[in-house]
């Protein structure tokens, strides 16, 4: 309840204001599986960028579906 009341707070103080211009959608992808599907292993900069530099970006894309398939069969209610 306290995390609910603070963003509240900070929503009515600070509001943000409305973009006009939007990144890349392959920005956005690539932003989201670093910061998702990543980060599962790590979320130290140093390890994530030689990651990307000498694996590539598969390996994030396998941590996304792999949270993905976690969901899919959590949903289903399989256990």
């Amino acid at each position: 309840m306290v995390g609910v009341t603070a963003q509240v707070i900070t929503f009515m103080v600070a509001p943000r204001a409305v973009a006009t211009v939007y990144p890349p959608l392959a920005s956005t992808v690539e932003g989201y599986v670093l910061n998702a599907g990543m980060t599962v292993a790590t979320s130290r900069p140093r390890v994530l960028g030689a990651v990307l530099v000498h694996i590539g970006w598969w390996i994030g894309f396998a941590g996304v579906a792999a949270i993905l398939a976690v969901a899919v069969v959590g949903s289903c209610g399989v256990s």
